[in-house]
């Protein structure tokens, strides 16, 4: 493990979601959520689902390699099929 290693999650569960009415809920996660500096970029995905952005604008986008950002490719391409 990292110093500065954090967790990081942000949404509702699966469960959460159906229970508030969202069927069928869809989920996605990347293998890095124990990740340095995790609660730092955890914003970028807070923002995406405050502002509804689509899946297919958040894939559109080009973002800097290699980042632990990368990890929302993964994710958001899981989403996507």
């Amino acid at each position: 493990m990292f110093a500065g290693s954090a967790i990081a999650a942000v949404g509702l569960t699966a469960g959460q979601a159906r229970r508030q009415g969202f069927e069928p809920a869809r989920c996605s996660s990347a293998p890095w959520a124990v990740a340095p500096l995790a609660s730092e970029w955890i914003h970028r995905a807070a923002l995406a689902i405050r502002a509804r952005v689509p899946i297919d604008v958040l894939l559109d986008q080009v973002a800097q390699y290699p980042a632990y950002a990368e990890a929302y490719l993964t994710a958001l391409e899981r989403l996507a099929r």
